[in-house]
């Protein structure tokens, strides 16, 4: 994908074994981060409010709203730092999306998504892998 410029910067993980990050080049440079094993993608994350998810959810929102767009969907999960994240499974399929909460936990500061098993575990770790 360096290659064809549509990724710049990727570099393995310093915190992670075996993944490598990356920004997006073109209209989401600047917007979103990747992430691949083995060089396949295996998440995406923006921390922009230009990016709204299909439900109406985006970055800066207010947490209460974002539970009100979901309703009862999502899972609310607590790091050891004490951040919260509500992770939002994809039916029927292995992905999941996760919004990560502000160091208040009021508000949207980021949003994720991915191989459910992989996001779900850094929201729960913090460790970001």
């Amino acid at each position: 994908m360096q290659g064809r410029a549509l990724v710049t910067g990727a570099a393995d993980s310093q915190t992670c074994a075996g993944t490598t990050t990356a920004a997006a080049t073109g209209r989401y440079a600047g917007v979103i981060s990747l992430s691949f094993v083995g060089g396949q993608l295996v998440s995406v994350r923006t921390a922009s409010n230009a990016l709204v998810t299909p439900s109406g959810a985006k970055v800066g929102m207010a947490f209460a709203d974002a539970q009100t767009l979901y309703g009862g969907r999502g899972t609310l999960i607590t790091a050891p730092s004490g951040t919260k994240a509500m992770v939002l499974p994809v039916t029927g399929t292995a992905l999941a999306l996760v919004l990560y909460l502000d160091a208040t936990n009021a508000t949207v500061a980021s949003i994720g998504g991915g191989q459910a098993d992989r996001i779900e575990s850094s929201a729960r770790t913090g460790d970001g892998c």
